[in-house]
């Protein structure tokens, strides 16, 4: 009562005001609790109705495929001679009928038994246990139906669940010969083909209180016992509650997996609800942020502002929510603003249409992947092909070719873009109206045709009736044309040519074959590109060669002018250099022509090489001194001829016992004169080094030497004695200077 004296001697207005104040506060408090409340239930609702849904398509599903591994079951126990083989025992035969049969139907283990019981084969080679042995017995008994089995863990790995289906197998009499059993095995790629690979919901298998196969990683503390054991009494569960896994919120439904009349195990389906948590929280954020910040007359309109607002579409939400728990999917909440309520009950009202239209974009999604991938099979091909194929035109009539024999169209071909006058050139074309076509030189004008179109805009182009493109000129060659599918060769912004397609049918191609095109179109210019890349670094490599030879050539065509001597002779007075003044035919072996004109190792056996008075038959070789193709000198060696038993002496030499060189000399020789050409060359960048080191010097002799000091001179005095000493050559001569210098006049 102490607290309340001071307001005692205030105004009755003011009293009134306080109290006024007291109950708006009170009663704004309420209301945002009351949002706050309504929206969390509302999205609650809609969560588990959505759950409710997934979980009734995914068990749909499961229906759906039980029927289809029966089926398929019964299509491999149909397979011609199959029967004749299990009546006769035949095994072997056996088994290779059942592994290409069970492959083209997607059966992961197969057995099979006689009509005593007795096992044939079996596939898995762990599949023989209790539960395949009472689905045999149903078999046996001319039943076909399905279950379940289950195989114990192996290796340290997790227990596998098998989907199963028995058929009886019956000769053409109608006697019961054995049975078939085909398995297929429900692990995490089951479950994810199961869910068509969606991210916005997760499936998990659970047996026995442990998760055998899953499309989310997450740990089992995340499901709920209690739901998981009413699921295996038969229920599906739908749980109250929202779950947070690593930050995403779902809700979670449980549905017993039956197989059969048999429930086997529960499937947890996991509904991701991010998006409408994230959204009631930002909904409730920006109601109690506006309440807030109002004054005292904007509370009171505020107030009745928010009930007619916000709290009556709610509940209108609420209730349209409550019809559609109840099966009435036509009902629609009227959406009568833009704000948050009403950018939720636009949310609410396609999430309806999306449940109405599920069901059938399903059965259109299951043909869809089926040309899709035969669309990434046909990629995967060609992608393959084409990396590997260098040459432009054999490219192109690779790709043609694959793209008509695959998808059987009337006519392929492709233009490319001539870089000089913009026109289309047809470079390659299937069939012998291509070659016709590629022999006329076919062009087209930019913007010409459906073709010149395509190579114009840089856009596709699909015509599924010729007759109705405007100006349409059909090719007398190709008369059949009824639709046409055009498509760039794109390399980034640049248009290569274009890839033509024609069918023989009204309708003949469809979008998705515009897409499949267009990348296939996409990797073909990709490879056209790299095909010119590959020319242009081909023919820049032979240039950089040709360069490399004419550098070398200039850098040695006057190197007479820079040594004391262009050449040594090592002979009976010693080494001696060979006069500035000397002509080839004195210091020239006449066998060193034939070796520098054919640029390799020449040798032959003369009567006595240049020395008339020798009475013993001489062997002369020579061998071009060559440096990156290009020959810088030449190295002539002659010497008496050698005889096989050399050393014993013989009035008459018999030169069809003479022996001008071994094997072992030859190829010394060889790997010597090899060294020499890099031993000059070295020495020749000694040189230049040393010279440039010397005008470094003057600046300052900052920069240490990089080469030893050699002199050109000092290498051929080593070479020539070298080789006379090592070959006890009578002669050697080498000689440096151009090729055309080397050759006598």
């Amino acid at each position: 009562m102490n607290l309340l004296r001071p307001l005692r001697n205030l105004q009755l207005g003011i009293k009134l005001n306080i109290v006024v104040l007291f109950v708006l506060g009170m009663l704004l408090i309420a209301i945002l609790l009351i949002i706050s409340s309504s929206v969390q239930n509302l999205t609650l609702q809609i969560g588990r109705q959505r759950a409710r849904q997934e979980t009734e398509m995914i068990q749909q599903r499961l229906i759906e495929l039980e029927q289809n591994l029966l089926d398929n079951t019964k299509i491999l126990a149909s397979r011609p001679g199959l029967v004749e083989l299990v009546a006769s025992k035949d095994v072997a035969n056996l088994r290779t009928a059942v592994l290409v049969g069970g492959a083209a139907l997607n059966l992961d283990d197969i057995s099979v038994v006689d009509e005593t019981g007795s096992y044939l084969m079996d596939t898995g080679g762990e599949s023989q246990n209790d539960e395949v042995s009472a689905l045999f017995s149903l078999g046996l008994l001319g039943i076909d139906t399905v279950g379940a089995v289950n195989h114990p863990a192996s290796r340290g790995g997790k227990p596998e669940f098998h989907h199963a289906a028995v058929v009886p197998l019956r000769d053409t009499t109608g006697r019961l010969v054995g049975s078939l059993l085909a398995e297929h095995k429900v692990d995490d790629e089951f479950l994810r083909q199961l869910n068509f690979l969606r991210e916005d919901v997760g499936l998990m298998l659970i047996r026995n209180e442990e998760i055998l196969a899953q499309t989310l990683n997450q740990p089992e503390a995340a499901l709920d016992p209690v739901a998981i054991q009413q699921a295996m009494n038969g229920q599906t569960i739908i749980t109250d509650d929202i779950v947070n896994l690593d930050g995403v919120f779902y809700i979670v439904g449980y549905m017993p997996l039956t197989v059969g009349d048999k429930v086997e195990g529960v499937m947890a389906v996991l509904l991701n609800i991010n998006n409408l948590v994230m959204f009631e929280r930002q909904l409730t954020g920006n109601t109690s942020f506006g309440f807030y910040g109002l004054s005292l007359a904007a509370i009171i309109l505020l107030t009745l502002f928010i009930w007619r607002v916000v709290l009556v579409p709610i509940k209108r939400l609420q209730s349209v929510a409550a019809k559609m728990a109840g099966g009435d999917y036509e009902s629609r909440v009227k959406v009568a603003s833009r704000d948050e309520v009403g950018r939720l009950a636009q949310t609410f009202n396609d999430m309806a249409a999306d449940v109405q239209t599920r069901e059938k974009e399903l059965r259109e999604l299951a043909e869809e992947l089926r040309g899709r991938t035969q669309a990434l099979e046909t990629i995967t091909e060609t992608s393959r092909r084409l990396v590997t194929i260098l040459d432009v035109d054999q490219l192109l009539r690779e790709v043609v070719n694959t793209i008509q024999k695959t998808f059987n169209y009337y006519h392929v071909h492709i233009y490319l873009t001539d870089s000089h006058t913009g026109e289309l050139v047809m470079r390659e074309g299937t069939g012998i109206v291509g070659r016709q076509l590629k022999a006329q030189g076919h062009r087209l004008k930019p913007s010409q045709g459906i073709v010149g179109q395509v190579a114009s805009s840089g856009d596709s182009f699909l015509a599924e009736n010729v007759d109705e493109v405007p100006n349409f000129v059909r090719n007398p060659l190709l008369p059949k044309t009824q639709a046409e599918l055009a498509v760039p060769l794109r390399k980034g912004k640049t248009i290569l040519g274009v890839l033509d397609m024609q069918s023989e049918e009204v309708g003949g191609f469809r979008p998705e074959d515009l897409a499949l095109m267009q990348s296939i179109a996409d990797q073909i210019a990709v490879a056209i590109d790299n095909a010119r890349l590959f020319r242009q670094a081909r023919a820049a490599a032979a240039e950089a060669e040709a360069l490399n030879r004419r550098l070398t050539r200039e850098t040695w065509q006057d190197i007479g002018e820079k040594v004391a001597a262009a050449g040594y002779v090592f002979g009976k007075a010693g080494i001696t250099p060979i006069p500035e003044t000397a002509t080839l035919d004195e210091t020239w072996l006449p066998i060193m022509t034939r070796a520098v004109e054919q640029k390799d190792l020449a040798y032959e056996v003369g009567d006595n090489g240049n020395d008339a008075s020798a009475a013993q038959p001489t062997a002369c070789l020579s061998i071009p001194l060559v440096l990156r193709d290009e020959v810088i000198g030449v190295i002539g060696i002659e010497r008496a001829a050698l005889s096989p038993d050399e050393g014993e002496e013989s009035a008459e030499p018999d030169r069809s016992q003479t022996v001008a060189w071994t094997e072992d000399e030859l190829t010394t020789i060889r790997t010597v004169v090899e060294q020499i050409a890099l031993a000059l060359d070295a020495a020749r960048l000694a040189r230049e080094t040393e010279r440039a080191a010397w005008r470094d010097r003057v600046v300052g002799e900052s920069i240490a030497k990089v080469w030893a000091t050699a002199e050109i001179e000092e290498v051929m005095k080593a070479a020539v004695s070298q080789l006379g000493d090592r070959l006890r050559a009578s002669e050697v001569v080498i000689r440096l200077g151009k090729e055309d210098e080397l050759l006598p006049e």
